[in-house]
């Protein structure tokens, strides 16, 4: 695109690798890797006539809809998330919502300011059930450090999704696991292999 004003069809390409063997190749056009995850693994069903026991992805694949796939296809999953690596070196932002502390049915910035419940949400997302919890802070535009925080004129808005915040905390402590960090490096090392 570079801003030409020109576009030109763009394809997603995702390729599994078993032990540095490419094992299934897909072309998509679908705009993130996300979205391609369920689609190469069932293609890799059909042609082994099983799913795998485990699956090692990197943060682009660590969605909801894809965490409750691999959950319901009981399929080991060592997926990053987006915020995983942040994390693992300390360098999130004062302000991400893991810093926010929940105290009954309020979260706590780390201003010290609440975030009251305001609204609970209910969607399908590809098959599956998503309910997301909105909390709201009215005491932003007192807060120096708001610019910082939120753009919202109407205040920080924290969405939580605890089935999201359970699934991260398994797919940690698995990444975290002594297996989940021979996953890790050898992924590195297959994938670029194969490739």
């Amino acid at each position: 695109y570079n801003n030409t004003g020109v576009f030109k069809p763009g394809y997603n390409l995702q390729a599994a690798v078993t032990d540095e063997y490419v094992t299934e190749i897909l072309v998509s056009n679908a705009r993130s890797d996300s979205k391609t995850l369920p689609l190469t693994v069932e293609r890799y069903h059909d042609d082994y006539g099983e799913y795998p026991a485990s699956l090692v992805a990197d943060a682009g694949y660590g969605s909801y809809t894809n965490y409750m796939y691999l959950l319901t296809h009981d399929i080991k999953s060592y997926v990053k998330y987006n915020t995983y690596r942040q994390e693992k070196t300390g360098k999130v932002s004062r302000f991400n919502s893991i810093n926010f502390i929940e105290a009954g049915d309020v979260y706590i910035c780390p201003e010290g300011k609440e975030l009251i419940y305001e609204k609970e949400n209910y969607r399908v997302e590809d098959g599956y059930l998503k309910i997301t919890n909105h909390y709201r802070c009215h005491e932003c535009n007192e807060c120096p450090f708001k610019k910082e925080c939120t753009k919202s004129e109407d205040g920080r808005v924290l969405q939580k999704n605890y089935i999201l915040d359970e699934l991260r905390a398994n797919a940690k402590e698995l990444l975290d696991s002594e297996e989940g960090v021979i996953h890790r490096q050898r992924r590195s090392i297959y994938t670029e292999g194969g490739f």
